[in-house]
């Protein structure tokens, strides 16, 4: 079970697909198959330039042109962290010269959400990030999706937030992305 939860063309004409069960992301081309693989659980031809960037169980994995930069939403399942489970969005560069990955933009909110999620950048460079399934035991038991517009910056500034609480029994039944649009009636 793979759990292929995105995929997205790039702009070398290779197809970006995000893989939950590996915490791996692929790189396929139509003409020669597989041409790399960048996980934190398998193998892969990239290194990390440290263990506290590596992603795990991620979704919704996007490619940006104009830098080549990858974002995704970083569930954290298997991170196996002392700290406890957490979730952020993150952007990573990878370099195809000495194959590492380096983290260069991240957003923790100091929640986890165990499946799902979404990351866009706007084109005011802003982020949109989505936490789903948010589970917060001060709210007895109930939960809630987390919707921030971040900076692009290194300390990934807050700009708004909206807390939506829902009553779902479980991840199946919440919604797993948000998409940014720039209208609703075109005003």
């Amino acid at each position: 079970w793979l759990h292929a939860n995105s995929v997205v063309a790039t702009a070398k004409g290779e197809y970006l697909v995000s893989l939950r069960s590996l915490s791996a992301l692929v790189a396929i081309s139509e003409v020669g198959g597989v041409r790399w693989t960048l996980s934190s659980e398998v193998r892969s031809d990239f290194a990390f330039v440290n263990d506290g960037q590596k992603f795990y169980n991620q979704h919704h994995a996007t490619y940006l042109a104009e830098t080549g930069h990858i974002m995704l939403v970083d569930n954290g399942d298997s991170r196996g962290s002392a700290a406890g489970l957490w979730s952020r969005a993150a952007e990573y560069a990878l370099n195809f010269s000495d194959y590492t990955v380096e983290l260069v933009w991240e957003f923790r909110p100091g929640l986890y959400t165990q499946a799902q999620g979404s990351l866009y950048a706007l084109e005011n460079q802003n982020r949109i990030a989505h936490f789903p399934y948010v589970e917060t035991p001060h709210y007895e038991m109930r939960f809630h999706q987390h919707i921030y517009e971040v900076s692009p910056r290194p300390s990934a500034e807050v700009i708004a937030n909206i807390t939506i609480p829902w009553n779902g029994i479980s991840v199946l039944h919440c919604p797993s992305r948000v998409k940014p649009i720039k209208s609703l009636a075109g005003e």
